[in-house]
């Protein structure tokens, strides 16, 4: 950087005599143009400065030395530094190892909600958990509110899956907990961003991709579909809006109620609006495209849970009692409140 401007300051210094009667035919103007090339190249110090002391403090960390008081976290990587702190510099962070307590539990398999009231009820209450919000706060993170969604469904091509039997080797586009409850009926779960979901299906890369209702819309799986499973309801994504802890401290008390005293209301907009225009344009949308509507009855729908939800409830349990977290007391907690 400093060669690079060095060259510039050779070449204005050579330019000069000639550039310098134009810059005073307005010098309002070009010297405003020339304060504002200034202050380009400060930032950009003060950008290449931040890089500096974080690679300064990875580097002491990773030999150990993170004790030393001079060298302080930086901003740039302040929730990272605290996740590394709690586990030490020889640790590996896996995906899981970024994923909180209320990720897990609240999209374990079949669970049973039944509507978006029902997810915003069981979602604040394990978010207000003294267990969630103490893993929470190793990313300076303070949960403010979730954002339900409605229980996934799969929309597909080929032949439609109408029994549990019919899911073994089905490709399907499934994250998280679903993901898991697929390849537990021997389907073949397989993560790809929501933008590759339309390619990946017109193409035969998968054979089914499960989604909310406005993603199958936004995403354009009912323009291939040709089926879709209207009660399977394998579980959701869990979205929770989280604020960083220090700053949402620093706000003013004013800004701070003003923030925290809207979070009912904007749920309460914001389930209006999904169950009213969302769903209002779900089903016209199915019957325009003749999408085939498969219902399972109350028999495949206890099969399913019996094969998926007990033994992930079970392996979710055990896994995070292992880690010192309450997980019995979460898990029942939510089965508790759900059908209430």
């Amino acid at each position: 950087m400093l060669i690079v401007i060095g060259l510039v300051g050779a070449g204005a210094f050579v330019a000069l005599p000639r550039v310098l009667p134009v810059f005073l035919a307005n010098p309002w103007l070009n010297g405003f143009i020339i304060v504002v090339f200034f202050i380009g190249v400060l930032a950009c110090f003060y950008q290449v400065g931040q890089l500096i002391n974080s690679v300064r403090w990875l580097e002491a960390f990773a030999s150990e030395n993170r004790e030393d008081p001079s060298i302080k976290a930086p901003q740039l990587l302040a929730p990272l530094a605290t996740l590394l702190r709690s586990r030490g510099a020889r640790m590996q962070i896996s995906s899981s190892s970024t994923r909180s307590i209320l990720d897990t539990v609240l999209e374990l398999p079949f669970l049973g909600v039944s509507s978006l009231e029902e997810e915003r009820k069981v979602s604040q209450a394990i978010y207000a958990h003294p267990a969630v919000q103490k893993d929470l706060s190793r990313w300076n993170a303070t949960l403010l509110m979730p954002s339900p969604l409605p229980q996934y469904n799969l929309i597909g091509v080929g032949d439609a899956p109408k029994t549990l039997a019919d899911y073994k080797g089905l490709t399907v586009r499934a994250t998280g907990g679903i993901g898991k409850a697929m390849a537990a009926v021997d389907a073949v779960p397989t993560s790809m961003s929501a933008t590759e979901v339309r390619q990946a299906l017109d193409g035969g890369v998968v054979k089914a991709v499960a989604f909310a209702p406005h993603a199958h819309m936004s995403f354009g799986t009912v323009e291939s579909g040709k089926w879709w499973t209207t009660n399977l309801n394998p579980g959701t994504v869990n979205c929770p809006v989280v604020a960083n802890t220090d700053a949402l401290a620093a706000l003013s008390d004013a800004n701070r109620n003003a923030l925290l005293g809207s979070i009912d209301e904007a749920l309460d907009y914001y389930i209006s609006t999904y169950n009213g225009k969302t769903m209002d344009a779900w089903a016209p949308t199915l019957t325009s495209k003749g999408i085939e509507s498969i219902s399972y009855d109350a028999g495949e729908l206890a099969a399913f849970k019996e094969a998926v939800a007990g033994p992930a409830a079970a392996a979710w349990i055990s896994d995070n009692t292992a880690k010192g977290l309450p997980a019995q007391e979460l898990y029942d907690l939510l089965i508790g409140m759900i059908g209430k």
